[in-house]
């Protein structure tokens, strides 16, 4: 529900974009987060962000239903909960064979970007290069300008 709303804003001028996937990013990460032992969450929580966000590398919705209860399970009542408190620290309990999904989703957690201000100073990029080049460029040339620019100190003198 929260990811749909999200797509659905998802239009029109880089600003949106940027401003939707900074949003995007912290409510996937709150999402997943609650998969962290000292923050241990519900499954409706897991499950909009496993099955909308990576259904494809997920093996199906009741899959991840049953790892998360015995996620639950292992650390409900458990002193040791409050202790673990990263992707990953979490990562390393967490038992490849039969936790799978969990596993998976706890790797995606802890390679999320902390900040969006690399996303961010592309898309100021974007439109600075626009701006500069008028309406009438292609896509390819765009995006050849955006790399160029990027990667500046990569370019021969």
């Amino acid at each position: 529900m929260l990811f749909q709303q999200l797509e659905n804003g998802a239009c029109g001028s880089a600003r949106v974009y940027e401003t939707t996937f900074a949003t995007w990013l912290l409510a996937c990460q709150f999402l997943l987060s609650r998969l962290v032992p000292a923050f241990l969450g519900t499954c409706e929580d897991i499950k909009e962000s496993a099955v909308l966000m990576y259904s494809s590398l997920m093996a199906g919705p009741l899959q991840v239903e049953g790892e998360f209860a015995l996620w639950r399970q292992q650390w409900i009542n458990k002193e040791e909960a409050s202790m673990v408190t990263t992707a990953a620290a979490a990562v390393e309990r967490c038992s490849p064979i039969i936790m799978s999904n969990i596993r998976q989703l706890l790797l995606i957690l802890s390679t999320l970007p902390v900040t969006t201000a690399e996303a961010e100073r592309l898309f100021s990029k974007v439109e600075r290069t626009v701006t500069a080049a008028g309406a009438h460029i292609t896509e390819d040339r765009l995006e050849a300008l955006v790399m160029i620019n990027t990667h500046r100190r990569l370019t021969p003198d």
